[in-house]
């Protein structure tokens, strides 16, 4: 099977050539990125170094930021190289800065002169630039038009390879111009029978014009190119519904949603099948699951119809950012981050969130170097410091967490997390005194934090005064409902004060729980 070399855009659409030096069409191998930055190390003034691993960063990880710094350190050492412009025109176009991007791009050509992937580079910058939704209708058309005529010129110069094909196919299906589409999607196939992508779409197209017996064949044959894609799962299972094959259609329903359970079309899909196959109840559940997740999933289509109206601004893609992180799309989530922070390096806030998005993928040092530099920028943001805090927790370095907790509940000092969170440094510190005072504060700012009030009982316990462990642990045991531990606590405390039936009824309870036998202790 050929491999296209792309680096994704237009949502997963649209592919950019990659290449060293002059471009190649077959990939590389990758190195490990380790090696990549131990090169840079080595000889910091080495331009092809600092292109590959600005490249690197930029298509395996997301790291606009970092990558814009080691190209733009390559161009004041090299500002006559191509390479140097090409990574930098690509960069340009994954964050929204066309105009640039196309600087550098007609840069490159300058001193590459006629090459194909420059071109299919330069064409998908005006085809992104089409999508840009502020623009009025005529000035997109005549982008698209732009885009269409500089695949052609990639084409001209290598009609062999199949990725200017499939995205000169794109372009027109996106003026609707399907039979011209058509066509090129079938060249692109012809040149390369495995391409996935183009056989996905081509399906696409087929069902959008009324050919679903073209769209199940091709949609089939790239099923099996791209097994793990939910949205080609969900076009096939629309293209067996329309052609009244429920089965088929609710297996290919359910495998979109193995691969994403939160597809809000294929829940609606999957609830036509059940009412239409008589399973009422089923289909209900699956219909209300959909108008739930349409619902939740309203501010994240706001924020991705914001980046592409303002794919320059970067408060829309920190926005995005934080829509992606409530559905829990952390590499997705990174990535925006990353785009803001090339459009505007001093945004403390962005910084933050990056930071945050790291700590929850589990990415600790870059959390870390994340909220350092939201710290240099905002010495004045408590969630840079709470979110330290909680990077140094994980560390078990409790004396720099509870530093930095102290720093954020001195800036925040009405917000009750806070509070709890320097208690849990405090206690996992061996400071349980301390730790008591913070989830006081805690539970007066919130009465009603269950989980604060178990953590005070068990602080209280800890250092024996047990009256006071009771009364926080029963405050728990209403608020947390269903948590074991809470009641185990709660029995510890009765026994030392002596008091017989509220151990009894604690232990009844903690047996109840965990669906134990009421056996005599």
């Amino acid at each position: 099977m050929k491999k296209i070399w792309g680096i994704v855009a237009l949502t997963g659409l649209l592919a950019l050539s990659c290449g060293r030096g002059k471009p190649e069409r077959e990939r590389p191998q990758k190195v490990p990125l380790a090696q990549l930055r131990e090169a840079v190390e080595r000889n910091p003034q080495d331009v092809g170094a600092l292109v590959a691993l600005g490249e690197a960063l930029m298509d395996r990880e997301g790291a606009y930021a970092e990558a814009r710094d080691l190209l733009e350190r390559a161009l004041r050492l090299a500002p006559e190289d191509a390479r140097v412009h090409r990574a930098l025109g690509r960069l340009f176009m994954l964050v929204g800065r066309y105009p640039e991007a196309e600087e550098h791009l007609h840069k490159a050509m300058e001193v590459w002169g006629d090459d194909a992937s420059l071109y299919n580079d330069l064409a998908t910058v005006y085809a992104q630039e089409a999508f840009a939704l502020f623009k009025a209708l005529r000035i997109r058309k005549d982008k698209m038009e732009q885009a269409i005529a500089t695949y052609r010129k990639a084409i001209e110069l290598d009609p062999k390879d199949p990725l200017y094909w499939y995205n000169l196919a794109f372009a027109y299906d996106q003026l609707g111009e399907f039979d011209q589409a058509e066509g090129a999607y079938r060249r692109a196939l012809s040149l390369d029978p495995d391409f996935g992508k183009a056989r996905k779409y081509l399906g696409i197209l087929y069902q959008r014009t009324g050919r679903t017996k073209e769209a199940v064949r091709e949609l089939q044959m790239a099923s099996e190119l791209l097994p793990d894609d939910p949205e080609l799962a969900y076009q096939l299972g629309l293209a067996y519904f329309q052609r009244k094959d429920y089965g088929k259609a609710e297996r290919m329903y359910r495998r979109a949603l193995e691969l994403d359970p939160e597809y809000p079309d294929a829940h609606l899909g999957l609830g036509q099948v059940l009412l239409r196959s008589g399973r009422r109840e089923e289909g209900e559940r699956e219909m209300e699951t959909f108008r739930r997740l349409s619902q939740e999933g309203d501010r994240l289509r706001e924020a991705r119809l914001a980046v592409q109206r303002y794919p320059d601004r970067a408060e829309s893609h920190y926005e995005l950012a934080l829509a992606l992180m409530e559905r829990r799309k952390w590499e997705e989530a990174v990535r925006a981050l990353q785009r803001a922070l090339v459009l505007k390096p001093d945004f403390g806030d962005a910084y933050v969130a990056l930071g945050r998005a790291c700590f929850l993928k589990g990415e600790y040092g870059k959390a870390k170097e994340a909220l350092d530099r939201a710290v240099s920028l905002d010495p004045e943001n408590p969630y840079a410091y709470l979110y330290l805090g909680g990077v140094y927790m994980r560390w078990r370095r409790y004396k720099e967490a509870a530093l930095a907790l102290e720093r954020a509940t001195g800036l925040a000092p009405e917000r009750p997390e806070f509070h709890y969170n320097l208690g849990l440094a405090y206690a996992k510190g061996g400071r349980t005194r301390e730790a008591t005072g913070a989830f006081k504060k805690a539970v007066e700012l919130r009465p009603d934090y269950g989980m604060a009030h178990r953590d005070l009982g068990l602080a209280y316990l800890s250092l024996g005064e047990y009256g006071k462990a009771a009364e926080h642990l029963e405050r728990a045991s209403r608020l947390l409902e269903g948590r074991p531990e809470v009641y185990s606590y709660l029995a510890m405390a009765y026994r030392a004060l002596g008091d017989d039936g509220g151990y009894k009824r604690a232990l009844a309870r903690l047996d109840s729980l965990r669906g134990v036998g009421g056996e005599k202790r």
